[in-house]
């Protein structure tokens, strides 16, 4: 304020006026550009954070996307939610009951292919493996199966509507079973699957397999199956094979 009255003082025509309004004007013009560069840098600052914050949460996926463009196969362990696994678990709570809702039974096991708690599952996750991909995929068909004593899967691969396959664990009575994988490297590889854990791999190029299930109960999976949209396997979209058996 001292200085806006000496400006005021001094004659607005004299040489000392000039210079001082000069200089005034100089002075807030730096002021602002200093301010503006202030604030542009703060939310370049703030963006930088965001992006890294965002990678950080991308480095896992890249990750694992890496890894299954490399090998066919990895292992992702929050397909979904132990809470949301514990609620569709719950949907399949006794053989009798999926025996009247047109199960088949197999021994001890018990399986249904397209069935609604599935099929909505596998539309669900849809954009989930469509973003790991970066690929865009659509459904073709799912398989619900609890497994159970005695099971065994022997050495095979998946058609072509299997293009990629998720085999998402819903719960287990034993969680020791080990799935096993010769993966695109040939190299075998073996997972165990929690509740909410799922494996990605490519279906029909990847030779998989079980040992025997000795555990009690049953394994409780979802085996959803996608092809790439814009792949050489798309004409299998929305299969809907009721029973590949």
């Amino acid at each position: 304020m001292i200085f806006l009255d000496f400006v005021d003082i001094v004659k607005k025509d004299s040489m000392l006026y000039k210079i001082v309004n000069n200089t005034w004007k100089l002075v807030w013009k730096a002021y602002k550009i200093v301010r503006f560069t202030n604030l542009l840098l703060l939310i370049l600052v703030n963006l930088g954070i965001i992006q890294i914050k965002k990678l950080i949460r991308r480095d896992s996926s890249m990750t694992h996307r890496e890894t299954f463009n490399e090998n066919g196969i990895v292992k992702i362990d929050s397909f979904i939610t132990v809470n949301e696994a514990a609620q569709l678990m719950g949907y399949y709570e006794s053989n009798d009951k999926l025996t009247n809702k047109g199960f088949i039974k197999e021994g001890t096991s018990n399986y249904k292919y397209n069935e609604k708690y599935t099929v909505g599952m596998h539309t669900a996750l849809t954009p989930q493996v469509s973003s790991f991909l970066q690929d865009p995929v659509v459904p073709t068909y799912s398989l619900y199966k609890a497994w159970g004593e005695k099971s065994i899967v022997k050495p095979h691969k998946l058609d072509e509507a299997s293009e990629i396959t998720v085999l998402l664990c819903i719960g287990s009575d034993w969680w020791d079973w080990e799935f096993k994988f010769k993966n695109l490297k040939g190299e075998e590889e073996t997972h165990k699957l929690k509740q909410g854990q799922g494996i990605i791999y490519k279906g029909n190029e990847v030779e998989h397999w079980t040992n025997e299930y000795i555990g009690g109960g049953t394994v409780k999976l979802m085996h959803l199956n996608y092809v790439k949209l814009l792949g050489d396997n798309q004409k299998h979209y929305f299969d809907k094979i009721i029973n590949r058996g």
